[in-house]
């Protein structure tokens, strides 16, 4: 992890009807060498007025990839996880229960890091720094999912697909039962964090589409971790260290018109305008996830 990385983050538009603080958008960068290199996008969810409101209504206002999946696959309507993940043939490792029916939550949507800064720490960095000043909003859960082909249509092949799985395992994040999202928690404590990479070796091949309880889809995740992801050789970290994200391209351009009005340090600037402004080879996009060792 790169300690030279600083980062300022942004929570903006918040979406309050009725005087209701429902959800709010999260926009943070990394800067070094002077220049903004990496940046994230998410949205902060506040259940107990997302519920009051209406979960599903929320959720469609924020419109991203994961909160719609949360309210078609995961969550019901008072945003209890749906019994299908808790046990039966889809529950895969059931370590995930009723206690993701309650508490506040993070969706990460986005973190890109510039071409020329990837795979030298300073994804991990960002988001690390993000989720302990996070810590004081009393946030409990980090969602996000194995990822989609962003809107150029790149087909993520089945390689990129298990590298992605295995890297948010290593990251401590488990798969709700044979969904394609996964958790992470950030007590300590919780029982998440005491499975084993090895014995999380479920996948969403027996998983259904989109729609709850719909028709079965086909899947191209493998159940064998690559060795570089065992826990053997992964590194170690502290015990009092989140345990975040960190992948280095996960593209959503949908999100850049909301950070035009993003009230960050206008010394950092916009990282869109950067990486608008690098060579074509520095612009490139692998997928949807590049990884930041």
């Amino acid at each position: 992890m790169d300690s030279s990385l600083s980062i300022l983050y942004d929570i903006y538009d918040p979406y309050e009807p009725n005087g209701l603080l429902i959800s709010e958008e999260i926009f943070a960068n990394g800067q070094t060498d002077d220049r903004v290199v990496c940046e994230m996008i998410g949205n902060l969810v506040y259940r107990v007025n997302a519920v009051r409101s209406g979960f599903e209504k929320t959720m469609d206002h924020i419109c991203t990839e994961t909160s719609i999946l949360l309210t078609s696959m995961l969550f019901d309507e008072q945003a209890k996880l749906r019994q299908t993940w808790i046990s039966g043939a889809r529950s895969g490792s059931q370590i995930w229960d009723s206690r993701l029916d309650e508490g506040d939550f993070l969706m990460i949507e986005n973190v890109e890091v510039i071409k020329a800064y990837r795979r030298r720490g300073f994804g991990t960095s960002m988001v690390s720094q993000l989720l302990q000043q996070l810590k004081t909003r009393n946030i409990q859960w980090v969602f996000t999912h194995w990822g989609y082909e962003n809107d150029k249509e790149i087909e993520m092949v089945s390689e990129e697909k298990e590298g992605v799985i295995a890297f948010w395992k290593a990251l401590g994040f488990r798969r709700i039962g044979l969904s394609h999202l996964f958790c992470y928690a950030m007590a300590d404590d919780d029982i998440s964090r005491k499975l084993a990479i090895e014995d999380d070796n479920f996948s969403s091949e027996n998983s259904y589409s989109t729609e709850y309880d719909s028709t079965r889809i086909s899947s191209v995740e493998s159940q064998e971790i690559p060795s570089e992801f065992k826990r053997e050789n992964s590194p170690q970290l502290e015990s009092d260290q989140i345990l975040p994200m960190d992948i280095d391209s996960l593209s959503d351009p949908d999100g850049r018109e909301a950070r035009k009005d993003s009230k960050l340090n206008p010394e950092v600037g916009n990282l869109s305008e950067n990486l608008d402004s690098l060579p074509e080879e520095n612009q490139e996009v692998v997928g949807v996830f590049t990884w930041d060792w």
